[in-house]
């Protein structure tokens, strides 16, 4: 994955920062943050469980992450975006439609909006600074952020001057982030989480590099003769982390998450400069079964005792890939795992030009096996017994979908783009695959191909017509033709937004359509951020000018709801219906300041909670709610927009991010906001 890169800073003064109770945090506050109190980190952390344990990891490592150092003393902004070029035929994520306003300085809906600069230091365990190591920064992985738009959120880097200082200053504003410390010398660390505030610069604790831990183990096969087998030593991540599996293997690789050493002929192996965390052992050698062991612990300063592997004597698992017409499928990717014994096994290859295969290194057992191409669905084989030679896997070439589209006059819209959608039984919601294509058709018409077995449903966006579905369609192994979609003007609504207590415009406020059975509620709710719309109504946005108008323009018709929101407001939803070619001004509409709960967190040490967490939940409604912050290097968070009544607020401090956390009960603090009002709160942990 490509990655953002912001060189070295020199020192920077620390913020100067005034009372608590004057501090304005600009920070937005997300329904669906990465720790959403204890069900949250259960279901997280099975989810992440599963993947980490599930997912095949390649044999052979790719190159290391380029690097262009910097000259130290010579600092300079970050480069451009880091998200991957789209193919010519797919799109990028797709955009919220949105009507431009009048010059200003709020951000338009969809953009990103730059935080200030994000500073710090790396030093060694005696507090000298330390050059030239790596500082990688990438976004966490939200509750009910969709994995299709996390895999495309950019990374950046930056190396410490001679100072031991390093400099982001193109960060997104208010995304939480992960921060990673790489040099060949020391042990790599993770640092404390943080997020780019919009208009306040920050000065992050130093991060400590140390020699780290270290291991030594020997390899022999089963009668105790010793091999000089490869041997690696993974880190596991509790989380998910951006990229295909080779990109995740080569940065790793490259920060030190991923160690490789050769076994000497007597067997002997050793490895230093090991991070804390839960790592994975792994030793192979052509010949002998590839053997595991898993996990291993390096936390809290315990040593892990010396590691013997033992390998056995080699099985495999060979055949054939075909499609329906017994043709060879080459260069697929075949996947075995080990489901019977445990632990879990797997290993890699790929087919040769005849479709032929040979899976080697496999210890005894049953597997369940996938071959992976381009253009074919996925072919599957389960329990299949190690010493297998003859299976052959049928796959299936993936059909396609034609049709055209065209505009309220019947005529082809030359230029649009097609997001495909699943339909799922017992659900009048639509999935999102992630998958979206543009055209550019002078007859309007478009073909897309490799859909797996599904039924689906196309929603079309063109400029100045209202976005449109297709009819619904059902693929199985035959191409479907003729789902052409006629695309309508939709309608205007216009209005502007004012302070019910005031009467001021309110500058900034988001307006966006929503359909009937639309609840906002549901947005602080568990994964609400994942939900869309329960009427598949498409995404359209507005965002209020400095006089608080709003333009929504070529809105989907039908009865609608118009949602305005804005962090420090409470929500508020106007019933409308959008007629197809009309306009409907919805005059001024009122929304109202909410409660606010702002403070500081501290740690045992009565120091500030730095990269901790504060979660908010409300004690009274029937609704779930929850919200969780990052605290920021000051200790300070702050949640607004807050509906009057009783919350329950608690802190917790980071963590390795191979470690969860349970806060115990009596960190909590009960608080009850009045309407408006705002309310201060200092909280500490006792972990």
């Amino acid at each position: 994955m490509p990655i953002k890169r912001e060189d070295s800073a020199g020192a920077v003064r620390p913020n100067t920062v005034g009372p608590l109770f004057a501090q304005k945090m600009n920070r937005s506050q997300s329904g669906n943050s990465q720790l959403f109190g204890l069900l949250a980190v259960v279901v997280f952390a099975l989810a992440a469980g599963a993947y980490l344990f599930l997912s095949p990891s390649p044999k052979t490592p790719d190159a290391p992450l380029a690097s262009t150092p910097a000259s130290p003393e010579q600092p300079a902004p970050a480069s451009g975006s880091l998200e991957s070029q789209p193919s010519r035929e797919t799109a990028a994520p797709a955009v919220d439609s949105r009507t431009e306003l009048e010059d200003w300085s709020a951000p338009a809906p969809g953009a990103e909006r730059i935080g200030a600069t994000v500073r710090g230091k790396v030093v060694n365990d005696n507090g000298k600074p330390v050059a030239e190591a790596m500082v990688t920064v990438s976004e966490r992985y939200q509750a009910g952020m969709l994995m299709a738009d996390f895999q495309k959120a950019p990374k950046f880097e930056a190396l410490t001057d001679t100072k031991g200082n390093y400099s982001f200053t193109r960060l997104p504003a208010n995304k939480e982030m992960n921060i990673w410390v790489y040099h060949g010398d020391y042990a790599p660390t993770q640092g404390l989480a943080f997020a780019s505030l919009p208009e306040e610069s920050q000065e992050l604790p130093p991060i400590v590099l140390k020699t780290g831990y270290s291991l030594d183990g020997r390899c022999t096969d089963s009668g105790g003769n010793p091999l000089p087998a490869r041997i690696e030593l993974h880190r596991q991540q509790s989380g998910f982390q951006q990229g295909t599996p080779e990109e995740v293997r080569e940065e790793d690789l490259a920060l030190g998450r991923l160690l490789q050493t050769q076994a000497d002929e007597e067997g002997h192996f050793h490895f230093q400069n090991i991070a804390e965390g839960i790592w994975t052992l792994r030793a192979e050698l052509e010949g002998f079964a590839t053997a595991q062991i898993r996990p291993l612990l390096f936390l809290e300063n315990k040593s892990v005792d010396e590691q013997v592997v033992v390998l056995e004597d080699e099985h495999h698992i060979a055949g054939r890939a075909t499609d329906e017409n017994d043709q060879p499928v080459a260069h697929a990717l075949v996947t075995v795992s080990r489901v019977q014994p445990r632990p879990i096994l797997t290993e890699q290859t790929y087919t040769q030009e005849d479709g032929s295969f040979d899976v080697r290194g496999l210890a005894p057992g049953i597997y369940g096996l996938s071959v992976q191409a381009e253009g074919y669905t996925t072919g599957h084989a389960g329990r299949v017994q190690a010493d297998t030679t003859t299976l052959v896997v049928i796959m299936q070439v993936k059909a396609a979908v034609s049709g055209q589209v065209t505009g309220p006059n019947g005529k082809p819209v030359t230029k649009f783009s097609l997001e495909v959608m699943r339909t799922r039984p017992g659900s009048k919601q639509y999935g999102k695959t992630g998958s979206r294509y543009e055209f550019e058709s002078a007859d309007g018409t478009y073909t897309i191909p490799s859909f797996d077995p599904g039924t689906f449903i196309l929603l079309t966006r063109a400029p100045g017509l209202s976005a449109t579905y297709s009819p619904s369609f059902r693929i199985d192994h035959e191409d479907v033709v003729g789902i052409d979609v006629h695309m309508k003007s939709g309608g205007l609504l216009l209005g502007q937004v004012t302070d019910g207590a005031s009467g001021k415009p309110v500058a900034g406020a988001l307006v966006s359509l929503h359909g009937n059975e639309y609840n906002p509620d549901e947005i602080d709710s568990l994964f609400g951020a994942s939900l869309g719309d329960p009427n598949n109504i498409p995404a359209l946005t507005a965002t209020t000018d400095k006089q608080g108008y709003f333009r929504l323009e070529n809105a989907y018709p039908g009865d609608m709801q118009v949602l305005i929101s804005h962090p420090q407001y409470l929500k508020e939803l106007v019933s409308t219906t959008v007629i197809d070619g009309g306009e409907n001004d919805l005059g001024t509409l009122q929304i109202y300041k909410g409660g606010s709960i702002f403070g500081r967190a501290i740690g045992k040490d009565g120091q500030p909670l730095v990269g901790g967490t504060v979660n908010l939940a409300r004690q009274d409604g029937s609704a779930f709610f929850h919200r969780s912050i990052t605290v920021d290097a000051q200790g300070r968070f702050r949640f607004d927009g807050l509906k009057s009544g009783s919350y329950e607020v608690m802190a917790y401090p980071p963590t390795n991010e191979s470690v969860f956390l349970f806060p115990p009960e009596g960190d909590k603090q009960s608080v009850y906001v009045p309407d408006g009002q705002e309310i201060e709160v200092e909280l500490q942990s006792s972990l």
